[in-house]
């Protein structure tokens, strides 16, 4: 009877030891990298995401980055992004930068520009490079993040 008591109790905290393992998709920031902006030049501040939204255009978006920044001068124009690395056939391309309609006022106080990326049913990652461009073609300081779409997640 012990044996068997031992044998179930070795088998339970086995399993319960076993990882788990299922799809996620999240956003990671891995943060500044390269050279500083020029001062004056649009700051992009931090990165972060909202999860299974529905677009305007009826289109779901697995991942919705929120790039969050402050324009000294009320003057960004453009948020850039750049493929820097992947593990899928996703080439250049592919990524799309975005124009920043948001009054001056709005950028000095500190604005919000969201993006958008559908995974599918891949599993993958993408990591891009953003950084802000202001009226004068002056670029801001550059943060590094990646999308993981629908990627194992161990725990």
């Amino acid at each position: 009877m012990r044996r068997i008591f031992l044998v179930l109790s070795l088998m339970l905290v086995a399993a319960g030891a076993a990882p788990v393992q299922k799809g996620r998709t999240y956003l990671s920031v891995e943060g500044p990298v390269g050279m500083p902006g020029k001062p004056g030049t649009p700051v992009l501040k931090s990165i972060t995401a909202r999860y299974g939204v529905i677009m305007r255009n009826g289109m779901r978006a697995d991942v919705m980055p929120e790039f969050h920044f402050v324009a000294p001068k009320g003057n960004a124009v453009r948020l850039h992004r750049e493929l820097f690395e992947t593990d899928a056939a996703i080439g250049p391309g592919h990524i799309r930068g975005a124009p920043v309609n948001i009054p001056a006022a709005v950028q000095m106080a500190g604005a919000t520009i969201t993006g958008g990326w559908p995974c599918g049913p891949g599993r993958y990652h993408v990591t891009l490079r953003a950084w802000l461009e202001d009226t004068r073609g002056n670029r801001g300081n550059t943060l590094q993040y990646t999308i993981h779409c629908n990627e194992l997640v161990i725990f």
